[in-house]
């Protein structure tokens, strides 16, 4: 198996254009060539190549191999020469013979070189009427080349008929993951084509967001180069790529900031806000879980926000999801943390159905041995309904979506002929979900509330072979995001948020006016009525973030800057960043309000899992300077007192230069 492809087209230059060229004149051409005084080596001792007489297309490949010699060590390079039927065929059999001689064409570093011949049959400078079918040919013979080609690919565009070349470039580019240079005619060097994202798919914009967003903030006052690097390597052969420039300060290019302009213009509107659902699914070792989560679940999970009984909630559905989805990838980048197939697997499958319950009717208390009991007797198996009584399908939500797993397996979890899903796996994600709101117990079970108990916290599934081997950390990570996920979307755009808050308005007036109403507080349409007053408030809340992101932190700000979490030699710092709306009505002149009631809720969210995650948290504040898109930097300090819920620590800012 080679390490590297170098696709490069072949002209006639070799036959110095002589008409109906043969194996003897190619010949001839060739040996003369061996015998030149002037080698490869002389024609690149000064700053211009004049009278180089050696071929295009061996010049180039020359200089490709010493500019990227230490790249080259001990490795094998295919030079797939791409040619056209007669005398293309009998040139590029000239190069090709050039190409693994020895004494003509030194190899560099070691590298072993071979070269193979590609003939495009429609491909007849003659006959112009058959040029786009060998632009097919040429399409077909590139995509069958690195099909299941897991090395490096390069296209040289130096030589060959002009007519390939631009879409040849225009493949490079589409694809990425190839990289293009060229040798110009008089040059000493080649020179690498930045990529762009032709015929760029909005849809892969939308799945890589989560790793764009930071790049929208322009200029280095919060972000260093260090952290955006390891953003810039995460996304890197990716056609997303394109749009980052490869070096620092990793800024989007020209490219890059018309495309968010574009996007941001149609989100909403000409295109839809969300992607594939194909974020983390490259992940995977065994691409098996992938392909079932793709075919199988994903198409369906889309939904499942049909039937929700609470749609006067801030957003819980597919947007949600995307989120979730995306803080993930970020956290996972930031602080390299690798998961086993089966903690990425039950890790997605919670983010999809976490919220499932708030379309739930009822749960059962388990009994003597269950995880969900009734406090006052234990061995109760009876059902619980919260039918018609909004507020507790709210509360008792991730026990609804625990019962719905455990009674629709089958139809959340298609059968699938190639992959086993293994009721580990299951009981995973159905665990996970109950425990991923923060009053779950952590260390041992206790009482949920007057109407529920739970028998044993988080970290005690770490003895129980039921669940995958780390599981708790795949159920704390969910809580983690989850609690993450406070930000502006979840309430939608501002025409969204205008007639949510318009339906709810006469929704309530019309309920307090109709014959049923009272004031009694067990009646239902008061208890509806009440449930959607309160719901107000978390639009409102929820638009005092604008977004947040988490990016990786250098080990040498440890000094500098408050850390959370638990001590650990090895454990990675992830920087959240909240970046503030303080136009919103009711954020508060000191920042006061988005501290104390958003903020710290999520790292109260952090706080009870900290011990279990394989992360320490710094928190920083993002506050809008001006519309140029610049943003004041602040330290979130904290003064923790553990004896209080962190509603009630000390918080204040540092500003950041």
């Amino acid at each position: 198996m080679h390490d590297i492809i170098v696709f490069t087209p072949v002209g006639t230059s070799i036959a110095k254009n002589e008409t109906n060229i043969g194996k003897r004149l190619i010949n001839n051409r060739v040996k003369s060539l061996k015998q030149c005084s002037i080698s490869l080596k002389d024609v690149f001792t000064g700053k211009v190549r004049i009278n180089d007489p050696h071929p295009a297309e061996i010049s180039s490949l020359y200089k490709f191999g010493i500019d990227k010699k230490c790249h080259l060590t001990c490795k094998e390079v295919n030079v797939i020469l791409i040619h056209s039927p007669n005398e293309g065929k009998c040139c590029a059999s000239g190069l090709k013979f050039l190409i693994e001689d020895g004494s003509y064409f030194p190899k560099p570093s070691k590298s072993t070189w071979c070269a193979d011949l590609v003939e495009l049959c429609s491909l007849d400078p003659k006959k112009s009427e058959k040029f786009p079918m060998a632009v097919e040919e040429l399409f077909q013979v590139i995509e069958d080349s690195i099909k299941c080609f897991s090395g490096e690919i390069y296209i040289n565009i130096t030589g060959g008929y002009k007519g390939l070349l631009p879409y040849l470039t225009m493949l490079g580019m589409a694809l990425a993951k190839i990289n293009i240079f060229y040798l110009f005619e008089e040059s000493t060097e080649i020179i690498e084509l930045p990529t762009y994202p032709m015929a760029f798919d909005l849809m892969e914009w939308r799945d890589w967001r989560g790793l764009l967003l930071p790049f929208t903030l322009q200029g280095d006052s919060v972000l260093n180069n260090k952290q955006k690097e390891q953003l810039y390597n995460a996304v890197k052969g990716e056609k997303v790529a394109g749009l980052i420039d490869d070096k620092p300060p990793y800024n989007y290019n020209s490219i890059g900031l018309l495309m968010h302009r574009l996007y941001e213009e149609g989100k909403g509107r000409v295109i839809s806000e969300f992607g594939s659902g194909s974020i983390l699914l490259d992940l995977f070792r065994d691409q098996s879980y992938a392909r079932y989560l793709r075919g199988y679940c994903i198409p369906k999970w889309r939904y499942l926000s049909v039937g929700d009984h609470i749609p006067e909630t801030v957003e819980h559905g597919r947007g949600h999801v995307q989120r979730l989805l995306e803080l993930a990838q970020q956290v996972l980048v930031a602080t390299e943390l690798k998961l086993t197939d089966e903690q990425l697997f039950v890790l997605i499958c919670s983010i999809w159905l976490h919220d499932l319950g708030h379309s739930g009717d009822f749960f059962y208390y388990e009994g003597q041995n269950g995880l969900v009991q009734k406090p006052n007797d234990t061995g109760d198996e009876s059902k619980f309904s919260v039918y018609g009584d909004p507020d507790k399908v709210r509360k008792y939500h991730n026990f609804l979506t625990y019962q719905l797993l455990k009674e629709n397996k089958l139809f959340l979890f298609p059968n699938s002929t190639d992959f086993d899903l293994t009721d580990h796996l299951t009981r995973s994600i159905q665990i996970a979900c109950l425990y991923h709101r923060v009053k779950m117990p952590v260390e041992n079970g206790h009482k949920y509330n007057e109407e529920v108990m739970i028998s044993r916290g988080i970290k005690e599934f770490g003895r129980n072979v039921v669940v995958i081997p780390g599981f708790p950390v795949v159920a704390a990570l969910l809580r983690f995001i989850d609690g993450a996920e406070n930000q502006e979307e979840r309430s939608g755009s501002n025409d969204y948020y205008e007639v949510a808050q318009w339906v709810i308005n006469r929704q309530i007036c019309f309920r307090e006016k109709h014959q049923d109403y009272s004031s009694n507080q067990q009646s239902p349409l008061y208890k509806e009525t009440k449930f959607k007053e309160s719901q107000k408030r978390h639009f409102i809340r929820h638009r005092w973030i604008r977004h947040v992101f988490f990016a990786g932190e250098t080990n040498e700000v440890k000094t500098k800057r408050n850390v959370y979490g638990s001590e650990g030699a090895n454990k990675p710092i992830l920087g959240a960043y909240i970046i503030s709306n303080p136009t919103m009505p009711g954020y508060g002149d000191n920042d006061d309000n988005v501290i104390n009631e958003l903020i710290s809720d999520f790292l109260n969210e952090f706080w009870q899992v900290k011990d279990i995650l394989p992360f320490r948290l710094v928190l920083f504040l993002l506050k809008p300077e001006s519309v140029q898109g610049e943003y004041e930097k602040h330290q979130i300090n904290i003064k923790i007192d553990e004896k209080k819920e962190p509603k009630e620590w000390n918080y204040s800012l540092q500003q950041i230069k």
